[in-house]
């Protein structure tokens, strides 16, 4: 930011946006976990939030001690390959129903004739 006119002022923008933007995703995080655990609750408990907003925290400051992102990336690619699996056989599954809808069944009656 430094080569932009009032560069100093621009990251500290930037990094207030940023802790805002980090703030508010674990906080959405907890509250979601929150009502998830406590079956549904549409407020659920300070104590639950609290110790899903620890555990969270717990997890990042884990990360960042054992070497930053690179493990925990290399961990997340070998689990989404079931579901990558998963995906594509859901999108075989969509082109077979699709030749089957009848408005598209029509128009190829339409078509041949």
């Amino acid at each position: 930011m430094q080569n932009y006119p009032l560069g100093t002022l621009m990251s500290i923008m930037t990094l207030f946006v940023v802790a805002i933007f980090f703030i508010t995703s674990a906080d959405s995080a907890t509250f979601v976990w929150g009502m998830q655990t406590t079956g549904g609750m549409i407020n659920p408990p300070n104590l639950v939030k609290i110790t899903w907003g620890l555990i969270q925290s717990a997890v990042a400051a884990i990360v960042i001690y054992s070497g930053g992102t690179q493990g925990l990336q290399n961990t997340l690619i070998i689990a989404a390959l079931p579901f990558s699996v998963v995906v594509i056989l859901m999108g075989v599954a969509f082109f077979k129903a699709a030749s089957l809808d009848p408005v598209v069944t029509k128009t190829k009656r339409v078509r041949r004739q």
